[in-house]
């Protein structure tokens, strides 16, 4: 730490000595250098980031996309995903969050859709939601979209079908 550093000076008039302090401010000045990288650091990590917002053109007619490129996902409770590709909602399959499951199974669909389309940005993945799902899967997913660069991708509801179908696997 700092030391007080005493001087003697000597007055010759009366004889008395003369004591001046002096405080050596080095530390203060590291301690607030410290401060000043702790508080931007924090600054900087606590900045939130949020995923972009694709809307789509309502001014012009709706596309009509190759059912061979969509791949339909239905969150349901206990971490379970139900997909299908194209409108096929009779052909359920099951899968979960892991990379073996979600991750692999939206590679070998973009890979299968860049061997017909000749680019992997034309697989479309529509995302449903049960009411037994958690918000946590749904962020999952979403995650999912960022990592595997799925460039097309929309929320719907599940229909009546869908349900009975997921009911029936049940």
């Amino acid at each position: 730490m700092a030391d007080v550093q005493l001087q003697t000076k000597s007055d010759s008039r009366k004889g008395r000595k003369r004591l001046t302090a002096r405080v050596d401010l080095t530390p203060m000045v590291d301690l607030a250098f410290l401060l000043i990288t702790f508080f931007m650091l924090t600054t900087t990590l606590q900045e939130k980031y949020a995923m972009k917002l694709k809307m789509p053109d309502t001014t012009g007619n709706p596309e009509n996309y190759p059912e061979s490129a969509m791949l339909t996902f239905i969150l349901d409770k206990k971490d379970i995903i139900w997909y299908y590709p194209g409108d096929e909602y009779l052909a359920l399959k099951k899968t979960d969050y892991t990379s073996e499951g979600l991750r692999q199974l939206i590679y070998d669909k973009q890979k299968i859709v860049k061997e017909k389309f000749y680019t992997n940005r034309e697989l479309i993945c529509i995302i449903k939601v049960t009411d037994d799902a958690n918000y946590k899967n749904l962020v999952d997913i979403l995650d999912e979209m960022v990592i595997t660069d799925v460039y097309s991708y929309a929320m719907q509801d599940l229909t009546e079908e869908e349900n009975l179908a997921i009911k029936q696997q049940l």
